[in-house]
């Protein structure tokens, strides 16, 4: 990929138990922008950090001077307080917090880039499609152009030149741009066969075959999915109606990898945002902890909105227009997803957040790779991945044409492989 990719700026990841102390919490919200500057001048003085050594209670004490920056829900107590008092008792959630830090701070490095702006932020979480895809190497005549291609970058600069098409023609911008996103595997039907069709932007818009099955970008969907048992078809909500009400965190107790219904589209782990979206982003989250950490009224604990749901919530209510869903089927908006994702989540890597939707994260993966894309079908062979998920990937084939787990096959953990390998089972983890 060195051919097509230039070495990636890395920006850190925050341990959630980094963010415990209440000092650390507000250094690390503080790098991430969302601290009224003045509170922050006023917590860091020397004289200040010097007290709290004595007294760690007192940090926030320095505030009483402070005026209250203005927020939306007529806030009597600074940013900081509040924040503090919300976050203190996470304790599951607090790995949701840092995650949701680590991007805004990673954020703030992809827009204030001088020389030349990036083209895409990236979780570390990613695998690319990286050569001709396996389909379509019987058409390839010319076998040497295999080594300077790269799929992966083709379908970036392909989502970047049609979103840019689509900018040009409507003279609008696009702030928020989604090069890899996932799905439960109903939600992905309903997107490919009913709301993509009729949503898309072609890659070329004088393709009848693209407004079917080709490459292009879509709007993000903005509302929440409820699909029948028959799974043939679907009805919407207005998703922005959660910005009010915000009855659940992620959908998690709801919805899954395996069930129908919920977002539509999950994940924040390959995407791009405009200066304007990102400094919209940032002021919307300093009038409103709110956005971050929220809690119902039967509730006893705060619970952190994930960053795959803050992004296009506040892009789309800041910057963009309230469409019913009749009206984006003819309106792009100012979130834009490609139809031909260029990154995927790997396969079976544990997830701190969720473990338990692994498994299914992979089921979604496989539908994906299989479907979305106009070049041909891809497979996880496509993908450039890690010895050990290429040898918990050759498992599960194997297992399933052995026809375990009803021909499902059997997705291994990293820790299920390694002992399989201590027993002696070989290479691929076979048993």
């Amino acid at each position: 990929m060195q051919h097509h990719f230039e070495t990636p700026t890395i920006s850190p990841a925050i341990p959630s138990r980094s963010i415990r102390s209440q000092y650390n919490l507000l250094r690390t919200a503080h790098k991430a922008g969302i601290i009224p500057q003045e509170e922050w001048n006023a917590i860091s003085t020397p004289e200040n950090l010097k007290l709290v050594k004595s007294d760690p209670e007192s940090l926030l004490k320095c505030l009483k001077d402070v005026p209250i920056t203005p927020r939306y829900n007529n806030a009597n107590v600074h940013y900081c307080v509040e924040l503090w008092r919300k976050a203190k008792g996470l304790n599951r959630g607090r790995a949701v917090l840092a995650c949701v830090l680590a991007h805004l701070i990673a954020m703030k490095t992809f827009v204030e880039r001088d020389d030349d702006k990036f083209d895409v932020l990236l979780e570390d979480n990613v695998r690319a499609p990286i050569s001709i895809p396996a389909s379509l190497l019987s058409n390839q005549e010319d076998g040497g152009k295999e080594e300077l291609y790269c799929e992966c970058a083709e379908r970036i600069w392909n989502t970047i030149q049609t979103s840019e098409q689509w900018e040009h023609e409507s003279g609008r911008q696009c702030h928020l741009r989604y090069y890899g996103w996932l799905g439960s595997i109903p939600n992905l039907e309903w997107l490919l066969h009913h709301y993509i069709p009729q949503t898309s932007f072609p890659a070329n818009n004088n393709n009848e075959q693209n407004k079917d099955g080709g490459g292009g970008v879509f709007p993000f969907p903005s509302f929440v999915v409820q699909i029948n048992n028959d799974n043939e078809d679907a009805t919407a909500k207005k998703q922005l109606e959660e910005e009010k009400e915000d009855t659940n965190n992620d959908d998690d107790k709801k919805h899954n990898a395996n069930t129908a219904g919920g977002t539509p589209i999950w994940g924040a782990y390959a995407y791009s945002i405009s200066s304007t979206g990102y400094q919209s982003l940032i002021q919307s989250l300093q009038h409103d902890v709110g956005a971050i950490l929220w809690k119902g009224k039967r509730m006893r604990c705060y619970l952190v909105k994930p960053i795959d749901k803050i992004l296009p919530r506040r892009i789309l209510s800041t910057l963009g227009d309230e469409l019913e869903e009749e009206e984006q089927k003819k309106d792009m908006g100012v979130v834009h997803v490609t139809r031909e994702p260029a990154f995927f989540r790997a396969p079976m890597l544990s997830s701190k957040i969720h473990p338990q939707w692994d498994e299914g994260f992979c089921r979604s993966t496989e539908y994906q790779l299989d479907h979305y894309g106009s070049c041909g079908r891809l497979d996880w062979d496509d993908l450039w991945l890690t010895t050990e998920e290429a040898e918990i990937v050759a498992y599960k084939k194997k297992s399933s044409c052995k026809g375990e787990n009803g021909n499902d096959g059997i997705w291994l953990t990293l820790a299920q492989l390694t002992e399989l390998k201590l027993k002696g089972g070989g290479k691929d983890g076979d048993a």
